[in-house]
């Protein structure tokens, strides 16, 4: 959708740049979603580190919720990202993990929400281990998932049922 506005005649160069920036930030994090698929066999062998570095997690979730804004538009949906105030500090994460987890979020809210919203929150909370714990939250409209399958979603390669058809 961006290559697509960006190919349109009478844009202005800045927002032609920002565009063409948001594609970029897509391709870096498909190449992301390429090397989690390269790293399954990790996973499965129990092998997988995390790369936990301090982390602007309010950018992160800023540059992951603009990808997702063209086919919002699209579908007329209100797209809106809402940091808690305590998040400004960098948290230690790993950046390209949660970055997937929130395109996986997002990207299901979106397709799954026909009218209405999708709003991504994040905030702090205090852990039970001591420190703080980044709370991810996603609020739609969408058609939601039934409740008798809802234990099913958390089993490895599971999906609930898919009444319209959406892949």
């Amino acid at each position: 959708g961006l290559a697509r506005l960006a190919r349109q005649s009478g844009l202005d160069e800045t927002r032609r740049e920002q565009y063409l920036a948001q594609i970029d930030d897509s391709a870096q994090a498909l190449a992301g979603v390429i090397s989690d698929i390269l790293d399954l066999s990790k996973i499965e062998a129990g092998k997988l580190s995390l790369n936990r570095t301090p982390t602007d997690v309010v950018a992160l979730a800023t540059e992951t919720t603009a990808l997702f804004r063209p086919q919002a538009v699209e579908k007329g949906l209100d797209l809106r990202f809402e940091p808690g105030t305590e998040t400004t500090d960098a948290v230690l994460v790993d950046a390209q993990r949660l970055r997937q987890i929130l395109m996986n979020l997002l990207g299901n809210a979106v397709k799954y929400t026909d009218h209405g919203a999708v709003v991504l929150r994040l905030s702090m909370l205090p852990s039970p281990l001591g420190g703080r714990d980044l709370r991810i939250v996603v609020v739609d409209t969408g058609i939601g998932i039934p409740a008798d399958q809802l234990d099913m979603i958390f089993e490895p390669f599971h999906q609930a049922d898919n009444p319209d058809g959406k892949v």
